[in-house]
């Protein structure tokens, strides 16, 4: 198995390969139709972490483009404020997972447990 083939651990999937890797985390959980309840709340909350993180990235013309993301020629307090902004961003992403992850991993038996563990790496909010 491949563990953290999301890319950076930690880092939240593209939204254009969300769906796998929501598919890949699923087969390799073997999870049982009583947990799936408690796996569809999580998807649904990677789906929209996914969409909401593709708003965010620079150079998007959407929610980021309306926000003044800073570029790499624009000055630094506008640079760090962008930064700021990201980062808020992120850690309003995490926050949102929180509650899903949590219910989740309340089902999982010991051995799925070991497996998100290392299917979800070693950064805060890996997915």
């Amino acid at each position: 198995m491949a563990a953290r083939e999301a890319g950076c651990a930690g880092a939240m999937p593209r939204l254009d390969h969300i769906e796998g890797r929501i598919a890949y985390m699923k087969a390799e959980l073997g999870l049982t139709p009583q947990q799936l309840p408690a796996w569809d709340a999580m998807a649904a909350a990677l789906r929209q972490a996914a969409t909401h993180a593709s708003e965010m990235t620079p150079g998007h013309t959407g929610a980021a483009a309306g926000a003044g993301m800073a570029g790499a020629d624009d000055a630094w307090p506008q640079r760090m404020a962008a930064a700021a902004q990201l980062l808020s961003a992120r850690a309003d992403m995490l926050r949102a997972l929180a509650g899903p992850a949590r219910d989740l991993y309340a089902v999982l038996s010991p051995a799925q447990r070991a497996m998100a563990d290392q299917m979800t790496g070693t950064a805060p909010g890996g997915v």
